[in-house]
């Protein structure tokens, strides 16, 4: 086993835990942080992706789905996150328990689709992963400020 793919994979999982952590803290919510993390962090994974390509149309296939996954929980997700207009503040968010289930969720399908493949972990779809959920997550929560999608329950004043 490759001691620098462990390395990575390691560091961009916890990165990933600390970021998906802190979701749960009520916290202002930053363009530079909704759309750099996810724009840089695709943007290494691409560049890994262009170095080490899937060697099979297996590995391709389980590339395609487990990201097409990833963004469906993080469209999910982005329904789930509490967002309201603070006076001071601006823009808030913060992830509910039903947010954090689908963490879980989204964990678990990763595992099962890691499993079922019986594919090692790679960074580069550590960091594609990345990318992808949490730019599907922000633009949810954009749509849901600009007043694109409807404002669950829990997000109503009152």
């Amino acid at each position: 086993m490759d001691l620098n793919l462990l390395t990575n994979g390691l560091l961009w999982i916890a990165v990933a835990v600390l970021v998906i952590a802190r979701q749960f803290l009520p916290r202002a919510i930053r363009p530079a942080t909704m759309i750099g993390l996810p724009a840089v962090v695709g943007l290494l994974g691409l560049r890994a992706l262009a170095t080490a390509p899937p060697v099979s149309a297996a590995a391709v296939a389980l590339l395609a789905v487990n990201l097409g996954l990833g963004a469906g929980m993080g469209f999910v997700r982005g329904v789930t996150v509490r967002i309201w207009e603070d006076p001071a503040r601006g823009w808030m968010m913060q992830g509910t328990l039903l947010t954090f289930a689908c963490w879980l969720v989204s964990i678990g399908l990763k595992a099962g689709l890691a499993l079922a493949g019986h594919e090692q972990l790679s960074a580069t779809d550590v960091e594609l992963l990345i990318a992808v959920t949490f730019g599907a997550q922000a633009v949810v929560v954009w749509a849901r400020i600009a007043g694109l999608l409807p404002v669950p329950a829990y997000d109503r004043a009152g």
